[in-house]
């Protein structure tokens, strides 16, 4: 071969080689450009997307249409079934109260009475003509008597006793026999008595107008006889008595000139009239005005 075609053949070899090193550098830098621009892709979506609005998945067509319907109406917490309107002239757990007749009224007030007493309390009041008894009583002691034939009370077992030393004096053992019956005033709570009291009231005007109240309410001689026993004076300390026959009276006139009634309540002691004005003064706040008694 001559050296010119060896030449020529050696340069187009040449040629040849720099033609596929160039193209596989071609490639070479486009795949690496791919890969560069994938992984800068990559890490701009993974910073991005913290501030992106997240994309709910659509709501179904059932839902929507739900949602359609109660787009006027409040929200479902607030949604409360109306009250339902109580029937009236209905009472609840509140039993029916059946007023006797006057006559027959002895049984079912003492009945009543045994869930405010003990059996030995109730044996302090009388079983026949309670109402009569307690109206008659309380209308006389409004007038400052004392209608002993009426009163509704057994009268204390325990005689009377005085103390015979220097003066004569009421023996402390006297007041003590009236302990249980100030007990009957003070044991049942003010507000339970009125309203006991104002159950059975019709009984008790029935029985002040047969003696000779027909257009007055026994309410206010009530008011009027707790009155009476709020202005009792409170005497402390020995009470100087004097003996007459068989009786005693105060040796102060003072005393002594006091009403039937309350020389009756001085002879309880100071302990028991100071109870028995505390419980009444409660009972009177309660007691409601006084009312005209209808025919």
């Amino acid at each position: 071969m001559s050296e010119t075609n060896q030449t020529t053949t050696t340069k187009r070899t040449f040629y040849s080689l720099a033609l596929v090193a160039v193209l596989a550098v071609l490639i070479f830098a486009s795949v690496n450009l791919y890969l560069s621009m994938q992984q800068q892709a990559a890490q701009l979506t993974h910073s991005v997307a913290p501030n992106e609005a997240i994309i709910e998945p659509p709501v179904p067509e059932k839902q929507i249409v739900e949602n359609k319907d109660e787009s006027n109406s409040l929200p479902e917490y607030t949604k409360m079934e109306a009250p339902q309107a109580a029937e009236p002239n209905v009472s609840i757990d509140v039993p029916a109260i059946i007023i006797p007749p006057l006559d027959e009224s002895d049984i079912k007030i003492k009945q009543v009475l045994t869930e405010f007493y003990t059996p030995q309390l109730l044996n302090l009041i009388v079983n026949d003509d309670i109402v009569r008894r307690v109206v008659v009583f309380v209308d006389n002691l409004a007038q400052g008597k004392l209608a002993q034939k009426h009163t509704p009370f057994i009268k204390p077992l325990e005689p009377f006793t005085a103390i015979e030393e220097d003066i004569l004096t009421i023996s402390p053992q006297s007041y003590q026999r009236y302990d249980p019956y100030v007990d009957l005033f003070v044991q049942i709570p003010p507000k339970q008595a009125v309203a006991l009291y104002q159950q059975y009231s019709v009984l008790f005007d029935e029985a002040y107008q047969e003696i000779g109240y027909p257009d007055k309410s026994f309410t206010g001689t009530m008011r009027e006889a707790i009155d009476l026993i709020l202005a009792t004076p409170v005497v402390t300390g020995n009470v100087p008595l004097i003996a007459q026959s068989v009786t005693y009276k105060f040796a102060y006139s003072e005393w002594e000139q006091l009403p039937a009634a309350q020389k009756q309540l001085l002879r309880m002691g100071p302990r028991n009239l100071k109870k028995l004005k505390a419980a009444l003064k409660l009972i009177k706040q309660e007691l409601p005005p006084e009312q005209q008694v209808e025919q």
